[in-house]
């Protein structure tokens, strides 16, 4: 089972081109700006997609961080040579038939409006739907013995904006061990259009 498309569009290599298309605005007007005898010693752009456009660009010299530090699947797929790094942690409660595991995530702690989380190291097992709190997991032939209740599930997100914000805090993880925890201001904050 697949996941859910991403937007229209959204194919790694036209990404790219209007991406560098974009950027290429901001190092021609650099080279304007300096030809007319103004110094522009720093080109600031931002948006994970910039990651790895910038390579072929000569002028930008700095690319603020996005989504990619912490990935997601969706931008996996524009930049498959970093690795997911953000998951969200779920406990089996139920496995109530062998083709299926139940989860105490959801649709509020996994986001999937514009995809289902890629369940990780399950070979056969697929996060399959989501109800408000608990997820589902199909397991395929071979897969059925997996995730037993108690054990912990790993999600990785398909989309990184639509399930950071249901988080108070990640914890920050380094070959196994907890290093910290970061904050998240955007806790339960989500953008809207002013009616002004």
């Amino acid at each position: 089972m697949a996941n859910v498309p991403g937007p229209e569009g959204d194919d790694p290599d036209s990404q790219a081109r209007q991406t560098r298309e974009r950027l290429q605005v901001a190092v021609d007007a650099k080279d304007l700006m300096e030809s007319a005898g103004l110094s522009v010693p720093e080109v600031s752009v931002g948006g994970a997609h910039c990651y790895t456009a910038v390579r072929d660009l000569p002028g930008i010299t700095e690319v603020r961080a996005g989504r990619y530090p912490l990935m997601d699947v969706r931008l996996q797929s524009h930049l498959p040579d970093l690795s997911l790094a953000a998951m969200v942690l779920a406990t089996v409660i139920s496995h109530p038939v062998p083709e299926i595991a139940v989860l105490d995530s959801g649709h509020k702690a996994t986001g999937p409006d514009n995809g289902r989380p890629v369940l990780q190291g399950v070979e056969g097992g697929f996060a399959a739907r989501f109800s408000a709190e608990h997820g589902i997991v199909e397991l395929e032939s071979g897969a059925e013995g997996a995730l037993a209740p108690g054990e912990v599930a790993r999600l990785a997100p398909w989309e990184l904006a639509s399930t950071i914000n249901q988080y108070d805090f990640i914890r920050a993880v380094r070959n196994g061990r907890l290093e910290g925890y970061w904050p998240l201001s955007a806790r339960g904050r989500f953008a809207s259009k002013s009616n002004s």
